[in-house]
């Protein structure tokens, strides 16, 4: 049995590529297979659902978004992500391993994540490329506020945010009071600094569970 599996959301996913983050997010995912956990991808197809296995050793699930036409980025991501939340609650129930967790990647996955912890107690690490504020260059607005929001719940209901610049962690303290021991600065390059990160937060897991129940 293996100990540890991770569902890793993500937007993008090969052969789906907006910018960078697909490519990283394959490179994750096949390395994290080979240091042997049990992963499954959920991700967007904008066509069909499917499942697919690859021959690295993991499940690619893409779904489909039900609302095809929407006004904007937010109601467009809040629709897809009943869409992974119900397809990742599915994997999470059906899953024999003895830790289970979540990655979210970016503000778009955040509501599924949020869901699966509270229904299902699975806890989840969030990683951002970059925060909202910065991508808008400070603007405010009602598209703006609406990421600016899900952002924050992520990041307060996440066990750990993973980051890759120092001045995305110094904003994002400053704008929504994260604690300093919950921000990690890490290279998405090195997966076994990621692995580390994932088997912190169910360590500390355990820990609290322990002195609750003393």
């Amino acid at each position: 049995m293996t100990f540890l599996h991770i569902i890793l959301l993500t937007r993008e996913f090969p052969p789906q590529v907006v910018g960078g983050l697909s490519h990283e997010m394959e490179k994750l995912a096949v390395e994290l297979a080979k240091l042997g956990c049990n992963l499954d991808v959920v991700t967007y197809h904008d066509s069909s659902a499917v499942t697919e296995t690859r021959s690295e050793g993991f499940q690619v699930h893409r779904v489909t978004n039900a609302v095809q036409t929407h006004l904007n980025i937010v109601t467009w991501a809040l629709a897809l992500n009943t869409e992974f939340q119900r397809v990742a609650a599915d994997i999470a129930v059906r899953s024999a391993d003895d830790e289970k967790l979540v990655h979210a990647s970016e503000w778009l996955c955040v509501p599924a994540a949020i869901q699966l912890k509270k229904t299902i107690g699975i806890p989840f690490v969030l990683s951002l490329h970059s925060i909202e504020s910065e991508r808008s260059g400070g603007s405010v607005g009602p598209l703006t506020g609406a990421i600016n929001y899900l952002e924050k719940e992520g990041c307060l209901e996440s066990s750990k945010i993973l980051l890759t610049r120092k001045s995305t962690a110094e904003t994002l303290q400053k704008l929504y009071a994260i604690p300093n021991d919950k921000v990690t600065i890490i290279d998405l390059n090195k997966e076994h600094d990621i692995l580390n990160q994932y088997k912190s937060v169910l360590q500390a897991r355990v820990t609290r569970t322990e002195l609750t129940s003393e």
